[in-house]
């Protein structure tokens, strides 16, 4: 017996996109019987573009906002404004990201989307299933609240993040050469994929152009900020400013950490040490100087506040020279600190768990 055809498309107010403009067909939603099936083989119930996850499990709505939002820039968003531009539209295109001499690092990470350090900036892919309407449909639409696949709340917070993930890409591709450079293979693949994965032609989809691309994407680029999540009123974010600023505000000592070594940890704090130890040796050698030469003058009241200046400036550059080295030895000791309560402690679970199951 063959499947219940699909029911008549709906009209929609919050889904951006219409179904024609669609970029992925490989789903299709019943909403009778409110469940998602692929159109190439209704019994593969795999989520395209992650085939861990099965379609119509509790485990997609999971994955889902795991994948799209991004809790800890939301809960920061009141003080972005010290980091970025407070627009949306401090995005720069991809071609442009490479005309400033930086690397485009694909990320899977949403919190990683859109940050940049020094050369670097990393931009998350455009996942498969965004570009289907009946996935829309499925998750976000939700029918009213009895059938809703997601709660109204965290429905809400999804539909939130993945309007202000498109929307962003919305601005990183505006030209043609932006396309290119989204749908060329790079390391871990390619930005954009490169067909809807439907049933036709023979690679088993239809490739996507940019023109349909821009179909697609056209209805975010008008989504206004009360339609994203907080993280996605700004554009770009500068990860070095982010990682101080979350230690004062967030109390997050360890955001988005790279360095797997402890040279290379301490290794940035090694610039800006050297030039304030440079510049104290050159005022202290100067005041040397100057102290030596007057030697024989210091009854005048003028250079005897001289002296005491240069001797408390000395004072205070040792101090600092102690604070500098105690601060890096407890640095490092509160670093190996960690890793051994961390180790010790998943032992003891790991144990624990073992004993249980006796």
């Amino acid at each position: 017996m063959p499947p219940p055809s699909p029911d008549p498309q709906p009209t929609f107010s919050k889904i951006p996109f219409s179904k024609s403009t669609q970029l992925n067909t490989e789903l299709v939603f019943f909403r009778r019987l409110f469940h998602l099936s692929r159109t190439d083989d209704p019994q593969n119930t795999r989520l395209p573009s992650q085939p861990r996850i099965q379609l119509n499990t509790p485990e997609l709505l999971s994955y889902v906002s795991q994948d799209l939002q991004t809790p800890e820039l939301d809960s920061f968003a009141p003080y972005l404004w010290l980091l970025s531009t407070p627009s949306y539209i401090n995005i720069s295109p991809l071609h442009h990201q490479l005309v400033k001499g930086r690397t485009i690092v694909l990320t899977e990470d949403p919190q990683l989307h859109l940050l940049w350090i020094y050369d670097r900036i990393f931009v998350k892919p455009v996942p498969e299933y965004l570009l289907s309407h009946a996935f829309w449909e499925f998750c976000f639409d939700g029918y009213g609240d009895t059938k809703a696949s997601l709660p109204p709340e965290g429905r809400e917070e999804a539909f939130k993040a993945a309007c202000g993930f498109l929307r962003s890409w919305a601005l990183l591709v505006r030209y043609r050469s932006d396309f290119a450079i989204a749908v060329k293979d790079g390391e871990g693949g390619s930005l954009l994929p490169k067909s809807d994965g439907g049933d036709s032609e023979k690679s088993g989809g239809t490739k996507i152009t940019y023109e349909a691309f821009c179909d697609f994407i056209a209805p975010f680029a008008d989504v206004g900020d009360d339609q994203v999540s907080p993280r996605y009123k700004y554009g770009e974010i500068r990860l070095s400013r982010l990682k101080i600023w979350s230690k004062i505000f967030m109390r997050n000592f360890h955001f988005e950490q790279f360095y797997g070594q402890y040279g290379a940890y301490f290794g940035r704090f090694y610039g800006p040490l050297i030039f304030l130890f440079g510049a104290l040796s050159v005022v202290l050698s100067a005041m040397q100087v100057e102290l030596g030469v007057s030697t024989g003058r210091m009854e005048a009241g003028n250079w005897v506040v001289f002296e005491s200046v240069c001797r408390w400036f000395s004072i205070v550059t040792i101090l600092l020279v102690a604070a500098s080295t105690f601060f890096l030895i407890a640095l490092l000791i509160r670093m190996v600190a960690g890793e051994v309560f961390f180790a010790t402690r998943s032992m003891y679970r790991k144990r624990r768990g073992k004993g249980g199951d006796a």
